[in-house]
C-alpha cells in the first residue's frame, strides 16, 4: 500500500491523521537514510583538506577584522608557510610554528609585524643587502615566501595588499 498525504474524498478521521503521521515518518526516514548513503560516497577528505573555512577566505587580507586573520593565519597563512619551509630546509624548520615569524614574543606583542627580532634590511636595496647577508634564504624568500603570502593575502574580494620584505622584516 502506498502512502498518500493527499486528502482523501470523506472527512478526516483520528485514523487518517495516524496514517498520514505514518506515511510522513516513512517519507522522512527514507530522506535521512538517503542522506547518509551519499554521505558515505562522498570522497574521503585528506589531512590537507580543512573541514571548515576558517578566517573569512573570500575576502582579502586588508579587509579582515583581527579575528578573522587569526583564524586565517591558522587555517590557509601558517599550512602554506610550514609547507614552504620545510620544503626549503626540512631539517631546520622540522619544528616551524608561529615564533618563526612571528618571535618568541608573539603574545607579548600580539603578533604585530614587522618583527624586529629578525634581520633588519636598509630602506635602500634590501635585496642587495639580503644577497649579500644570505644568499640562499634571500633568493628562497623573495621567490618562494613573498609570492605565497602575496596570493594568499589578496585572496577574495577587498582591497589588496603589497607584500614586501618590509611586511616581515624591520628596516634599518
Amino acid at each position: 500500500m502506498m502512502c498518500s498525504l493527499l486528502s482523501p474524498a470523506r472527512a478526516p478521521t483520528v485514523s487518517t491523521f495516524r496514517w498520514r503521521a505514518v506515511c510522513l515518518r516513512a517519507v522522512c526516514l527514507r530522506a535521512v537514510c538517503l542522506g547518509a548513503v551519499l554521505a558515505a560516497c562522498a570522497a574521503p577528505r585528506d589531512a590537507e583538506t580543512p573541514g571548515i573555512e576558517l578566517g573569512a577566505p573570500g575576502i582579502s587580507w586588508a579587509a579582515k577584522n583581527t579575528e578573522q586573520r587569526f583564524g586565517f593565519m591558522a587555517s590557509q597563512v601558517h599550512p602554506r608557510m610550514q609547507k614552504l619551509f620545510r620544503e626549503y630546509k626540512p631539517e631546520s624548520y622540522e619544528e616551524f610554528s608561529c615564533s618563526n615569524c612571528h618571535s618568541a614574543a608573539m603574545e607579548q606583542i600580539d603578533y604585530s609585524m614587522p618583527n624586529k627580532t629578525l634581520y633588519a634590511l636598509p630602506k635602500a636595496k634590501p635585496y642587495d643587502d639580503a644577497i649579500d647577508f644570505d644568499a640562499p634564504i634571500a633568493v628562497f624568500m623573495m621567490t618562494k615566501v613573498t609570492p605565497t603570502l602575496q596570493e594568499l593575502f589578496n585572496k577574495g574580494e577587498g582591497p589588496r595588499t603589497k607584500v614586501t620584505c618590509f611586511n616581515c622584516h624591520p628596516g634599518s
